[in-house]
């Protein structure tokens, strides 16, 4: 479906710094996609 563009992923990125923060975002729902940590954001 994604091939398709049937469906579109929700990704927020963040940097080594925030890695965290994206934890603990996602861990409290205030994420409804992916955290995605990226080494030089």
């Amino acid at each position: 479906m994604y091939r398709a563009g049937q469906i579109r992923p929700e990704v927020e990125r963040y940097s080594m710094d925030d890695a965290l923060e994206a934890y603990r975002r996602l861990e409290s729902g205030q994420l409804s996609g992916r955290a995605v940590v990226v080494p030089h954001a």
